[in-house]
């Protein structure tokens, strides 16, 4: 039998009583049952769960040494200490296993629940030794919402892969940042107009993607030729587009709204944030037209500092995300 890894993620549940065979089995049915249709057998997802989020704990463990694996088929290949990503129902089937001595430790989170109160059988189970959330608005939003859990939430962002998120992927060799790039999560379109308005008063080129509706090497490539990025959207649990562009060394300027909806709640502007990592080193927040005015002014007469590569670098690469991991596991209980 192979030695099991040191961590274990889950972002789905495992059969458990799964034999060798009946693996073999499903695989061959399910072979058949593409192949009489015709139909090209789908991939599978690499990752599962939030796949960004999943992706950074997998490759950044792997970069720094450490051996772990991704929801296994049976349970002699789970490790002493379970992390569950994702999906509450995978979360059930690891406190069993904790409340019945299978494994010794217990992660959960980041992307469970919206609130923790949902699910508050589950989330505030004795068995869980962490909580994590992927900023602080949100652990304090999550404490105040089922304070039973205070104690064992704990703050840990992913990661962004800096050799993805690199400008020599640029498509040819005399690529200029010339762009401003507008990242649209609102669905405000007159406040698209406004900015659009404002960047052609300055005389500044611009192109706009739209949230979830674009490929990562497309976004790549767009942010090649990008000098700076105005975002348009609401809260941000983490933000990890923002980390990708400021990985490619493109700065942010991001709209902080009033107001968000989560489910069905409504959080007012001190509950949340809409770049939880914003920093002076990556970038400013505008709340009206005269501050975006304003903060392109102090821009495009070069009186900033931004040095956002650099900072992902030391705050939130892969490896960096999977250092900050380990320690949470590492943690003695108080």
């Amino acid at each position: 039998m192979p030695q099991k890894p040191e961590i274990t993620f889950l972002t789905r549940p495992i059969d458990v009583g799964q034999k060798s065979y009946y693996l073999i089995l499903r695989t061959f049915l399910k072979n058949i049952w593409y192949g009489v249709r015709g139909i090209k057998i789908p991939e599978p997802p690499e990752f599962g769960g939030h796949s960004a989020v999943t992706r950074s704990a997998i490759h950044g463990f792997r970069n720094i040494g450490i051996p772990v694996n991704l929801d296994p088929e049976t349970i002699e290949e789970v490790a002493d200490t379970v992390h569950v990503l994702s999906d509450v129902n995978a979360l059930k089937q690891a406190i069993s296993w904790k409340q019945n001595g299978e494994i010794k430790k217990l992660v959960a989170g980041p992307n469970l629940v919206l609130f923790p109160s949902d699910e508050a059988a589950v989330i505030g189970s004795e068995a869980i030794d962490r909580h994590l959330v992927p900023s602080k608005w949100v652990q304090d939003l999550y404490q105040s919402d089922l304070e039973k859990i205070k104690n064992k939430l704990f703050i840990w962002p992913a990661g962004v892969d800096l050799n993805f998120w690199n400008t020599k992927f640029a498509s040819n060799k005399t690529t200029t940042k010339d762009k401003i790039l507008i990242y649209m999560k609102s669905k405000d379109i007159q406040l698209l107009k406004d900015v659009q308005n404002i960047l052609n008063d300055n005389g500044q080129e611009f192109e706009t993607v739209t949230y979830g509706k674009y490929e990562p090497i497309e976004f790549r490539q767009k942010l090649t030729g990008s000098k700076l990025a105005i975002f348009l959207g609401g809260s941000e649990s983490q933000g990890l587009a923002l980390a990708e562009c400021w990985a490619m060394d493109v700065p942010t300027f991001v709209l902080s709204t009033r107001y968000t909806k989560i489910g069905e709640r409504f959080l007012s502007q001190s509950q949340f944030s809409t770049a939880p990592y914003l920093s002076e080193f990556t970038g400013e927040f505008w709340s009206s037209k005269q501050e975006l005015i304003a903060c392109l002014d102090r821009y495009l007469k070069g009186k900033t500092n931004f040095e956002p590569r650099k900072w992902v670098q030391e705050k939130m690469s892969d490896e960096k995300s999977a250092e900050i991991l380990y320690k949470l596991y590492s943690m003695k209980d108080h």
